[in-house]
């Protein structure tokens, strides 16, 4: 086994827990995975989001974040899709609302996409260890800005060049046949 090692990572990425607690605040990101999740317990379904950190001292770290597909979540399911080119915001005021872009189906189709993430943090009860805490990193309720948002601007000014974003996948990813187990 310790002979089929693969010797091709740096010790200072590998060292890097991708996956820790990160501080709450704005971070450049780009999405790099939605997936098709279920609720154990109220069999919602939802997609989990999964955006890469772009830059700064946590440059590489994943946030997840899940959109549930319910009545009460579909302001927060048009907003991400908004900021994310999915949708479009047509009019102003009392007449702004919003139109479907054409070719875009679901949230796989904004792979790559660049933009600002506004990450918190979620403390709750841990099942496997009572009397503990977990603590876990998701996105604010609007926790989504486009690049040209007022509020992305703290984030970008230090970042003399952007990094490119991945290019977009052209078909959506196939379903995880694990998803349930």
């Amino acid at each position: 086994m310790f002979e089929d090692i693969d010797l091709d990572g740096n010790p200072n990425d590998d060292a890097k827990n991708k996956f820790e607690v990160i501080p709450a605040g704005l971070y450049l990101a780009q999405l790099t995975s939605v997936k098709g999740v279920k609720a154990k317990e109220s069999g919602t379904e939802g997609e989990e989001l999964t955006f890469e950190i772009l830059s700064g001292q946590y440059q590489g770290h994943e946030v997840k974040d899940t959109i549930w597909k319910s009545p009460k979540a579909a302001n927060r399911i048009r907003l991400f899709a908004a900021r994310l080119g999915l949708l479009k915001i047509v009019g102003e005021g009392k007449d702004a609302r919003y139109e479907r872009i054409e070719g875009k189906r679901n949230f796989a189709d904004a792979f790559g996409e660049r933009c600002v993430i506004d990450v918190v943090i979620d403390e709750s009860d841990s099942k496997k260890n009572p009397g503990e805490k977990y603590r876990t990193n998701r996105l604010a309720f609007t926790g989504i800005y486009r690049l040209d948002d007022p509020k992305s601007k703290g984030v970008l000014a230090g970042i003399k060049d952007l990094p490119p974003s991945t290019p977009k996948q052209a078909t959506p990813p196939k379903p995880d046949p694990f998803a349930n187990l």
